[in-house]
Parts: structure tokens; sequence; C-alpha cells
């Protein structure tokens, strides 16, 4: 019973960490650093970084896109259709 819960549970699990992590790389990524060892990658993304919210943007559209793509479709578990689109949603919003 306990890895039924815990599989079901999958989805809003993996899409909260993964947002809370994705947030925390594009914060990153959009930083303006003193030392840059890719200097032809890392100046245009400071730049971008300087708009505000841009990170929360690129996040939103990535749930947005996995959302569609990966939690759309129905699984079948314990005879019963659920699609997990919205508790994807949900969960990472709050992440």
């Amino acid at each position: 019973r306990y890895q039924e819960l815990v599989t079901d549970a999958h989805p809003a699990i993996a899409a909260f960490g993964g947002m809370f992590l994705l947030m925390i790389f594009l914060d990153f990524v959009f930083e303006d650093r003193d030392i840059k060892w890719l200097s032809w990658l890392e100046r245009p993304l400071a730049r971008l970084g300087k708009v505000d919210m841009l990170s929360v943007c690129v996040a939103l559209v990535v749930l947005l896109v996995s959302a569609m793509t990966f939690a759309t479709h129905a699984h079948q578990h314990g005879g019963a259709t659920v699609d997990k689109a919205e508790t994807v949603l949900i969960a990472g919003v709050a992440g």
C-alpha cells in the first residue's frame, strides 16, 4: 500500500522539487559574476538576468510545457484513469 501511495505522489514530488532546483539553477545562470569561465555564454545570460523575474517566467514556461507534455498522459492505476496535469501544475507553482 505504501508503494502505491508514493508512486501516486511521484508527479507532485518531482514537480515541486524540480521547480525548486530549476529556480536555483536559473538564478545562478542569470547572475552577473566577476569571474567568467565561459564569457561568450555568461555575458549574454547576465544581461538577460537584469530583467526582473526572468527566472520565474522561464521556470513557469518550462513547468507549463512539461505538465502539458508529460502529465496529460492518463495513467492507468488500480483500474482508474488519472490525469496528473493539475497536480503537477499546482506542485510546480508551489515549488
